[in-house]
């Protein structure tokens, strides 16, 4: 097993709060995660994923925990949020180690339960690139951070076992085909009217699917920058998926040498950047402070992230750098009246060139 970046403010979670809710997209590797770290406590492990045992969680709420002994781990919890009300009670004066553990999805009824202040939180996100070292630029767009995940599949058993959880969606046609359209305008302003013409459903449906994907942990939203530079500033969150191999899948890229000549290349690139930045926060047990700043003549940042300084951080897969790519970082720092600090994340080597940190996309990407 690889050691994940995770474990050690899981570990700390583990002493402090008497309830653990561990959330991430299917295959992140969250039942692992949790089972090694409780592979000594004697941990009741129940899977809500089978039928029968779902079904007693579901019509006798109540009695359910009286089955089993502490600690307990549920995974799959969001098939049944009925048990959370009851939880608070099974913990009451309870001081020592997690006595229950909730593996699942980001429902909304468990992202709601997730912020009560007995609770912590495990955002697990797919691998990072130093979790999965020794791979090609293509290689990481390709088969992803999920390792011996087959993507079709993956797809395919998202569509059947877990949108019926999050919306009732008749036609999952309209669904996929809503899901194909993300990939192909990736890391684009989302316009739900543009994309509700070409699809034939309304926007408010497209809205309600892009809110299951998120509560599903497909894709994450990339909101826009809190600080107002202008009535001429773009609004609207930016897309991303939280693997950017399924986006590669969905755009049916079939292997590693189709990606460097795919037209998408650069957002693909501009995707897997911005998505290890939020798993190094999510590691860390951060709330992630992510945004973007795009305006109608396409002047844009790709990433803003706040921290103990704010950074101002454009991507791109070049290898040489050019002055001109950097620009817009020195044309938006002049207006923030804050610690900043200006980077380039590419594919060359590291060096700082006229004040601006250019680093390559291995390296890390953590920020102070």
């Amino acid at each position: 097993m690889i050691k994940r970046q995770i474990i050690p403010y899981l570990k700390k979670s583990r002493l402090n709060y008497p309830i653990l809710v561990v959330l991430g997209p299917k295959y992140s590797g969250k039942t692992e995660l949790v089972m090694n770290e409780f592979s000594k406590s004697n941990a009741s492990y129940v899977n809500l994923e089978d039928r029968i045992v779902l079904s007693k969680a579901k019509n006798d709420p109540a009695g359910f925990f009286k089955q089993y002994s502490f600690p307990i781990i549920l995974d799959e919890a969001h098939r049944a949020p009925e048990l959370l009300k009851y939880m608070p009670n099974l913990i009451d004066g309870y001081k020592g180690e997690a006595k229950i553990v909730l593996i699942g999805l980001s429902h909304p009824a468990l992202k709601k339960f997730a912020k009560k202040e007995f609770v912590a939180v495990i955002n697990l996100m797919p691998r990072s690139i130093a979790e999965c070292q020794g791979k090609k630029l293509e290689e990481y767009i390709c088969s992803g951070f999920m390792p011996n995940v087959c993507y079709s599949k993956y797809y395919s058993d998202y569509l059947e076992k877990n949108v019926e959880y999050f919306a009732n969606i008749s036609n999952k046609d309209y669904f996929h085909k809503f899901v194909i359209l993300l990939a192909k305008q990736l890391g684009q302003t989302v316009k739900l009217k543009s994309l509700a013409k070409k699809i034939g459903v309304s926007s408010v449906t497209l809205s309600l699917w892009l809110n299951v994907l998120e509560d599903s942990c497909v894709i994450f939203k990339l909101p826009c920058y809190i600080d107002n530079f202008g009535k001429r500033t773009v609004k609207g969150p930016k897309v991303y998926f939280t693997d950017v191999a399924l986006a590669a899948y969905l755009l049916g890229i079939e292997n590693s040498r189709q990606v460097e000549s795919h037209d998408m290349f650069e957002s693909l690139f501009e995707n897997m950047v911005i998505a290890e930045i939020l798993k190094n926060s999510c590691n860390a047990g951060e709330e992630p402070k992510l945004y973007h700043l795009t305006d109608n003549h396409n002047f844009k940042i790709d990433l803003i992230l706040h921290k103990k300084y704010v950074h101002l951080i454009n991507i791109t897969p070049k290898a040489h750098y050019n002055s001109a790519i950097a620009s817009n970082l020195f044309r938006i720092s002049e207006k923030i009246e804050k610690n900043k600090c200006l980077t380039v994340i590419y594919t060359g080597r590291h060096k700082t060139v006229a004040g601006i940190n250019l680093r390559n996309f291995e390296d890390g990407l953590k920020f102070t």
